[in-house]
């Protein structure tokens, strides 16, 4: 009796003291949720495709508090990815921004990189007040398998709840320029989400990477094995403040 009374004082301390065992990287992900996550915001876009329209919702997070926004291009007018006949013509017809608080903001296009899949979006008007974002500073250099936080957003379908995931390096590729692969899904979720290192540093944003050759020959990228000629990585945040610096 005394030693079956033992052991269950050992497991009330065990659960006593489970809050002490939290996980570091779950901590640092609700940190960094819970200060950044208005950030994110969600972009309605429509498209005309062979006068037909369609509308989609896509990621977008916020980078200055006048309303200046990263976005993948990709995720915006899917013909750069050179997947569809050229007969196939997408046409923007109209951009809106959807605010944390649900109010909507018509937006424009104020750049277009094709290579490094980069759309910089901007309210076309003044806003009322400064919205929250994400400053374009530090530029951490995670390793492999190092694990990451990628804050994203779900759809209005969900109304937009706020995700927050723990991620990890599972690749680094070096060239033409640095960008890493994360163990994340392949499809177009993701696109335009901020990732950070544990201790809350940017490293930069999800995006495209998108072979040229592919591009040129969507017949011969679907016939080839692996799957890897699009493929989301994380472009730094050092590339996208160059981008940025040649706008202005």
């Amino acid at each position: 009796m005394f030693g079956r009374n033992m052991i269950i004082v050992f497991l009330i301390c065990c659960i006593i003291t489970i809050p002490s065992w939290a996980d570091p990287v779950a901590e640092s992900a609700k940190e960094i949720s819970e200060k950044l996550q208005d950030a994110l915001v969600s972009v309605r876009i429509v498209l005309e495709v062979r006068k037909s329209e369609m509308t989609v919702e896509r990621l977008a997070t916020v980078i200055d508090p006048s309303g200046l926004m990263v976005m993948s291009l990709a995720s915006i007018d899917p013909s750069v990815l050179g997947l569809f006949p050229s007969s196939v013509d997408f046409q923007v017809k109209d951009i809106t921004i959807i605010l944390p608080d649900e109010k909507e903001v018509p937006a424009k296009i104020v750049l277009r990189d094709t290579d490094l899949d980069l759309a910089l979006l901007r309210p076309i008007e003044n806003l009322e007040k400064p919205l929250a974002y994400i400053p374009m500073k530090g530029g951490a250099a995670p390793g492999m398998l190092d694990q990451m936080v990628l804050l994203s957003k779900l759809g209005s379908s969900a109304n937009y709840t706020p995700l927050a995931v723990p991620v990890w390096v599972v690749g680094i590729i070096t060239k033409p320029r640095i960008s890493y692969v994360l163990n994340i899904s392949p499809d177009m979720s993701d696109l335009g989400a901020p990732v950070f290192d544990i201790g809350g540093t940017l490293v930069g944003f999800v995006l495209l990477k998108v072979d040229v050759a592919a591009r040129a020959s969507p017949f011969e990228m679907m016939m080839r094995s692996g799957g890897f000629d699009i493929l989301p990585v994380v472009l730094p945040v050092q590339e996208v403040t160059d981008v940025i610096s040649r706008m202005e």
